[in-house]
């Protein structure tokens, strides 16, 4: 694309892939993009709020919206930046499912690099992959960060790896904070018991420590579970894909 095919420009895209655990750190675009997984899962931040994006789902971030993410495992990125035009339905972060046909599009605009809303052919994938975003808005499972002082000391404490196994008691007394209060702040701010949010926290950790080779017990240990069945259960809720079918699809990706 030359600079006099920018103010023609509908879409403009980018095809990175990435290992596990790259990130990039908070930053903004000024115009509306689009995050998809075409392989693999991430993690993503936007104000005080953790989006968890599984494969085959597609993270919506508004123009000029500070965000930062990171790969748990590999992960095959497909992103498209939309020109704000096109946006403008937009105005909130939100996940959406990615059907066959809207996976379609975004590789086929990818392959384009462009699109071009001179080009009949390309402008009707433009607008095609609008209308599949309008309907398909899938509930994800996201993390919101409290805002009190010591409930927010305690979710970090949550997310430190030095603390996965410290019983809540221990967790707790760190933060500050009494039981009782942490479960009122907690589900005020948040909607989760303390133990709930630790645990989807976990299930988001897991992905990572499966990628980078311990075994499903050893995982479900970490994470809390009282045996692999109700781990491997729990994971495929979050995930839409066992431990198991999450690890070849990680493997399948890094070869």
């Amino acid at each position: 694309m030359t600079p006099s095919d920018e103010p023609y420009a509908l879409i403009r895209t980018l095809s990175v892939n990435y290992g596990s655990g790259g990130h990039a750190s908070s930053h903004n675009h000024p115009w509306g993009q689009l995050l998809y997984a075409q392989s693999g899962a991430m993690r993503a931040k936007i104000e005080n709020t953790i989006w968890f994006v599984p494969p085959r789902r597609a993270l919506w971030i508004p123009p000029r919206t500070p965000h930062s993410f990171r790969m748990l495992g590999g992960v095959e990125l497909r992103t498209l930046y939309l020109k704000n035009s096109l946006s403008a339905d937009f105005e909130v972060a939100q996940v959406s499912q990615v059907t066959g046909l809207l996976h379609e599009a975004i590789l086929r605009a990818c392959d384009f690099g462009w699109i071009d809303e001179r080009n009949d052919d390309q402008s009707r994938i433009a607008y095609l992959i609008l209308s599949e975003l309008r309907s398909t808005k899938d509930s994800v499972i996201s993390l919101v960060e409290p805002k009190d002082p010591r409930a927010l000391k305690l979710s970090k404490l949550f997310m430190d790896p030095a603390f996965t196994q410290a019983g809540m008691d221990t967790l707790m007394s760190k933060a500050g904070v009494s039981r009782k209060t942490a479960e009122r702040l907690f589900r005020r701010e948040t909607g989760l018991a303390p133990a709930q949010w630790r645990r989807v926290w976990n299930l988001s950790l897991a992905m990572e420590q499966l990628n980078a080779g311990q075994s499903i017990d050893e995982v479900s240990e970490i994470c809390g579970y009282a045996n692999r069945s109700a781990f491997s259960t729990a994971f495929k809720e979050f995930m839409g894909l066992s431990p198991r079918e999450f690890r070849a699809r990680q493997r399948q990706l890094s070869t």
